[in-house]
């Protein structure tokens, strides 16, 4: 909701004053519907100008929005929520049952019981009562400040003082010892380089072995499956946000955690990027892991997340199935929810689903 403010006032202050404003990003749901050109630098080093519809005709990097028209073959390329409904308005859609995903009841990995947290004399969190069940991948959002991060770390064990008691695996989480926490849960921090120190991929990857006690390329091993286009020579900090990103999973899912926590993981991906950690989650997740994730992207959790909490100021407002909650508040609402809020539809794969015919 911040971005979004952001991105009004920006556009007020174009229209205003008549700034010119150049940016960069790959969320292009949030700026689309705002900007008169688009630069479309390629990864071959080409770079292509031209209008929205243009660019997005030929490129295959789409919002949401798009990808629905492009599937609808609309002649003319709605760049906007409104512009949708306007097109699909007279259109018929039927209401046909979306295929929820089947998930079974299991115990909780961890249990958080009357958590409360204060930071710098103010109250974070507010006896927070939750159950995370092994295999589930939760999704915990709300505005800045809300709590969401300090919730994560009071999980994965990096505050000291709180009141309440988190239980991991039916253990007092106060107990464990820092060898034990880390077997249990792997944590990606909001800035994945913060896990990072030697001066080479391959050398962050034979410390985590030699730290846990591994064979030798463990670590490496499971870079390489994950992306295998990652230069191990090269110097961390100087690979791309997504690479980073994958390299941080790698030196924490080689332990094999049964918890795996990520403090928003999608900023500064791109669209094929957060594909493919999608796809990797999804994967963690079978193999009876628990995945938490902070993240302000609803767009990721539509794809990805099979139960939502929402926090706001400090304590539950919302917990439930992805569909449930994700439909039932605009605020956190995707572009397809928002096209069609008539029906119960997260993502572009539910449109294609629903199989939406233009009335002649």
């Amino acid at each position: 909701v911040a971005a979004e403010e952001v991105l009004a006032i920006i556009n007020k202050l174009v229209h205003d004053l008549g700034l010119t404003v150049i940016m960069a990003e790959h969320k292009l749901e949030r700026v689309i519907h705002f900007v008169d050109r688009i630069v479309l630098v390629q990864g071959d080093g080409q770079v292509e100008i031209g209008l929205p519809q243009e660019i997005m005709n030929k490129s295959d990097i789409n919002p949401p929005i798009v990808k629905v028209a492009k599937h609808l073959n609309l002649t003319e390329l709605p760049l906007s929520v409104r512009e949708l409904k306007r097109v699909t308005s007279k259109w018929q859609l039927p209401i046909k049952a979306i295929q929820r995903s089947a998930f079974r009841k299991s115990q909780p990995s961890v249990q958080v019981k009357d958590l409360s947290v204060d930071l710098s004399s103010k109250r974070v969190l507010n006896k927070v009562n939750l159950d995370f069940n092994t295999g589930e991948i939760i999704s915990v959002m709300g505005r800045n400040g809300a709590g969401k991060s300090t919730l994560l770390r009071a999980i994965a064990g990096g505050l000291n003082q709180f009141a309440g008691e988190i239980l991991i695996n039916g253990s007092d989480a106060s107990k464990l010892t820092g060898k034990d926490l880390v077997s249990l849960i792997g944590y990606v921090p909001q800035e994945p380089a913060d896990l990072f120190f030697a001066s080479s991929v391959k050398g962050e990857c034979e410390h985590t072995d030699s730290q846990n006690g591994l064979v030798a390329g463990s670590t490496e091993e499971i870079l390489t499956a994950l992306s295998p286009s990652i230069n191990i020579n090269s110097h961390p900090r100087d690979l791309s946000e997504g690479q980073k990103l994958v390299l941080a999973l790698a030196l924490v899912l080689v332990t094999n955690p049964k918890i795996l926590i990520l403090d928003e993981p999608t900023r500064g991906l791109d669209y094929r990027t957060k594909d493919q950690l999608t796809q990797i989650l999804k994967d963690v997740a079978l193999n009876s892991v628990t995945v938490i994730l902070a993240t302000h992207d609803v767009e990721l959790v539509a794809e990805l997340a099979t139960r939502v909490v929402v926090i706001a100021d400090g304590e539950i407002i919302s917990d439930g199935e992805t569909r449930d909650v994700l439909t039932s508040s605009p605020a956190f609402a995707p572009q397809v929810s928002k096209a069609f809020s008539s029906q119960n539809w997260l993502t572009v794969a539910d449109v294609i689903f629903a199989d939406i015919k233009e009335i002649d």
